[in-house]
């Protein structure tokens, strides 16, 4: 298998952004100030239950299990991904408090491979 590495590079001195592979290079000079934001996104596998934290993004989880949303309140904004990995048990998510899912209180992966993304609005998780 080829794989193809794009690298990135800002020369600030000359205002210049360089983008290619590790063999070449494109060259192209900044007009106007350009501000990118990244963010890692942390993968985590689990094979018993959890409760999701703050550095959380993906869960991958195996085996009977209950993953937790954290506290939707204070979280506006914030997502989560939780995948069921192939298992012959189901995984719950489940929330806090009286918090809900799409209006119910957990929700169920039952099919291999299945996935849900959710989204806080500060209230409760939405998924989206």
């Amino acid at each position: 298998m080829t794989r193809n590495i794009i690298i990135f590079d800002m020369d600030i001195a000359d205002s210049t952004l360089y983008a290619g592979t590790t063999n070449q290079y494109l060259a192209s000079e900044i007009v106007d100030a350009i501000e990118v934001t990244t963010r890692a996104i942390a993968v985590v596998g689990h094979t018993s239950d959890y409760t999701l934290t703050t550095t959380d993004n993906v869960v991958i989880s195996a085996g009977h299990n209950t993953i937790t949303l954290p506290t939707a309140a204070g979280a506006t904004g914030t997502t989560y991904t939780i995948k069921r990995n192939y298992s012959d048990d189901v995984v719950v998510v489940d929330t806090t408090s009286a918090e809900t899912i799409d209006g119910e209180t957990e929700w169920i992966l039952g099919a291999n491979y299945q996935s849900i993304t959710v989204v806080s609005n500060g209230t409760n998780w939405f998924i989206i």
